[in-house]
């Protein structure tokens, strides 16, 4: 419908410019006029004479979808529903022309002119994808054209002019990005059958498999000497609700201790493990079973209230390897202040030999504060270009997140690797949880560091684990709604994951250009791999058969993705990264993606 529409429009189009265009290359045309429209006095009285031969333009350029895709660097199953002329205005008031174009998913706002500002913007700069418009503020119609600024959730204002007689783009603009019911599934749903039909022989929602998994790190649990077992206590999530249905727990512990000790922590988030270390390579501790636990706070409240099976199951953890440490990722003071709640932390007193460590990590607002004032100067040429650049990124504090995350994982992967077991929370154990449990694999195990490795590692420990990534991203059919919860926690962790790939620059199978795409789209409403908040919301809403994983996509180009400096051969050591701050490398792929100043 959509196609006839253009179609339609273009035919009018190219009756009124019939041979105008005819055998000429479309970007040269664009290029041609571009030099014409240099000369033009831009004033309000001239624009209207210059929509006139954009149209012309529009003519060649719109009679082809595919042509126009490939220009535009669409996915290959979005398609442009309208197209209307415009002028982009930056604050000097130089006037750029082009076409404002619509897809299902995206605004996009195309430049016609050569030696534009489109030379000092990112392509990214003006593909802006409809989850993300938080504003569109209408002002006072000058002559026959009508203002408007677009306002983007990462603090961008583009302010744009069109012709009162292309007002329906505008009314369409709206309709799709701020409609009272945002229809967060159409462009996954469209995605999800591209995906199908394209990608036949892999399908992205199968690369974990729990057992598999366990075997590949070396544990055999069908083995009756296995020292660990699954337990079937959430089969179909009828325990916890944000947990996977198959936990691994000491063998030795019953399902009911499992039950009444998961009554002692917040949303009954029990310890469990996440990755078992093979030690079997290590002559010093070959007979130690060590590993990476994570569940959530404790519920002791102001009394100090304790748990007795609680008790037994952290002990029968310790009793499995060399000595015992529970990773508190928050600040004391936040621990302490969540008592009042009925929270907190451990009595180390009650536990066996056990260490407790608080690591300081500041809370989802503080993330989401500082990920706002990055962004702000980032966006910002004035800041950019200044001396004083460093030192007010520093100010954002979005360096105080990824150094220690860097430093407390290192931290937690040497314990690990020396024969130790290290039981990691924060408050219900979904956000700053995730960080600290991922990387820490990332730098003991090779594995992770290749293509299918990282995506099993996200959908283990981010997904299956309950990270709230429609919360934390702000999907929601409201778009107002829950601004509160937004917060860049897997942000951080993919930063995390870049600066160990400038350090270690062949350790990784895939290059920062495959990272940038997963960082670029996974807080938008495309994959389906992010649109739900636990596993339970995405088995309930069908997520698996209505949309696509975004590791369908990813892993069947990975061609395109592949660092050349990676050597499968000498890739097996455990990784000990720098986190001084000097060693910090800014992201610019990724925090100036929308400035000249990207990579």
């Amino acid at each position: 419908m959509a196609d006839n529409k253009i179609e339609e429009n273009n035919q009018l189009l190219r009756n009124q410019s019939k041979g105008v265009m005819q055998g000429t290359n479309v970007m040269g045309n664009l290029f041609s006029l571009a030099d014409m429209l240099q000369s033009s006095s831009q004033s309000f009285e001239d624009m209207e004479k210059i929509h006139e031969r954009q149209k012309k333009l529009r003519v060649e350029f719109t009679k082809n979808q595919n042509h126009m895709k490939k220009i535009l660097n669409l996915f290959e199953c979005e398609n442009v529903v309208n197209i209307g002329d415009a002028t982009f205005r930056k604050e000097n008031d130089i006037n750029n022309f082009g076409l404002i174009i619509l897809t299902e998913f995206r605004f996009i706002f195309q430049f016609l002119e050569k030696n534009s500002e489109k030379e000092k913007f990112k392509e990214d700069f003006f593909k802006i994808p409809f989850l993300l418009i938080t504003k569109i503020t209408k002002g006072e119609q000058k002559s026959t054209y009508i203002p408007f600024t677009i306002s983007v959730r990462d603090g961008r204002k583009l302010k744009f002019y069109i012709s009162d007689k292309n007002d329906d783009i505008f009314r369409e603009l709206n309709e799709k990005a701020l409609p009272k019911k945002f229809n967060v599934f159409e462009f996954p749903e469209i995605l999800n059958n591209y995906c199908l039909n394209a990608y036949k022989n892999f399908n992205g929602w199968d690369v974990y498999d729990l057992k598999k998994e366990f075997m590949r790190q070396g544990l055999i649990l069908d083995d009756p000497n296995c020292p660990f077992r699954i337990s079937e206590i959430n089969k179909d999530f009828k325990y916890i609700e944000t947990y996977p249905q198959y936990l691994i727990e000491p063998k030795k512990v019953t399902d009911d201790t499992i039950k009444k000790a998961a009554e002692h922590r917040t949303k009954k988030r029990v310890p469990t493990l996440s990755y078992y270390y093979d030690n079997s390579k290590n002559s010093d501790n070959n007979k130690l079973i060590s590993g990476i636990w994570r569940s959530s706070q404790s519920k002791s409240g102001l009394l100090g209230s304790k748990n007795k099976e609680d008790i037994n199951l952290i002990n029968e953890i310790q009793n499995l390897g060399d000595k015992f440490f529970i990773y508190d990722a928050r600040p004391f003071i936040n621990a302490a202040s969540n008592k009042v709640k009925g929270g907190g932390f451990e009595d180390v007193e009650n536990y066996e030999c056990a260490k407790l460590i608080f690591c300081d990590i500041e809370n989802i607002h503080k993330a989401r504060e500082a990920l706002n004032k990055t962004e702000e100067i980032c966006t910002n040429e004035k800041i950019m270009t200044n001396k004083k650049f460093w030192s007010q990124f520093e100010s954002t504090g979005w360096l105080d997140f990824i150094m220690i995350n860097l430093k407390i994982s290192t931290e937690i992967s040497k314990l690990v690797s020396e024969g130790n077991n290290v039981l990691i929370h924060c408050s219900d154990g979904w956000d700053r949880t995730p960080q600290l449990v991922t990387i820490s694999q990332i730098l003991l195990d090779p594995y992770y560091r290749t293509f299918m490795g990282f995506a099993v590692l996200i959908e283990k420990d981010f997904l299956s684990f309950g990270h709230q990534f429609a919360k934390r991203s702000g999907i929601s059919e409201k778009k107002d709604e829950g601004e509160n919860e937004r917060s860049p926690i897997f942000l951080q962790f993919l930063d995390c994951i870049y600066q160990l790939m400038m350090q270690f620059p062949s350790e990784f199978e895939f290059n920062s250009e495959y990272l940038l795409f997963i960082a670029k789209n996974y807080n938008v409403n495309l994959f389906g791999t992010f649109l739900y908040n636990n596993e339970k919301e995405r088995k309930e809403k069908n997520g698996r058969l209505k949309t696509a994983s975004i590791w369908t996509y990813l892993l069947n180009k990975k061609e395109k993705y592949l660092n050349p400096l990676y050597n499968s051969q000498n890739c097996n050591k455990i990784l000990t990264p720098n986190y001084a701050y000097y060693s910090y490398k800014l992201w610019t792929a990724y925090f100036m993606r929308n400035s000249e100043y990207a990579e």
